[in-house]
């Protein structure tokens, strides 16, 4: 039987959901994004994902949400807006409850700018 440390394990699913969410960003923002597999790219999935282990996301979900509000609100959101900031920093919420905050935040504010 093949056994593999948590690292190693870590590193197979970090793979596999890097791959999806650069294709994930290629599929909705295709206009910027020609390539799902550029270095760029992976680099920025690689490096948000890591933003948001720090802050306590775990889920993939979790994860996939704080990287699209990366995507969406550029890579320094989680210092840039207060009040972002402010929940990431809460010690009473959720992480789970942060990534449904973020989300809501995230589409909140893009109805508000659409609209002017």
């Amino acid at each position: 039987m093949i056994k593999l440390s948590n690292v190693q394990l870590n590193r197979l699913t970090q793979g596999n959901f890097s791959d999806r969410m650069a294709l994930l960003l290629h599929k909705h923002y295709a206009d910027d994004l020609p390539d799902p597999a550029d270095p760029e790219l992976q680099k920025f999935v690689q490096t948000q994902s890591e933003v948001a282990r720090s802050h306590g996301f775990s889920k993939e979900r979790e994860v996939a949400t704080y990287i699209l509000a990366a995507w969406i609100l550029g890579a320094d959101f989680d210092t840039a807006m207060p009040a972002v900031a402010e929940c990431l920093a809460s010690t009473t919420l959720s992480s789970e409850q942060k990534a449904d905050w973020l989300e809501i935040y995230t589409i909140t504010l893009l109805d508000v700018l659409s609209a002017k």
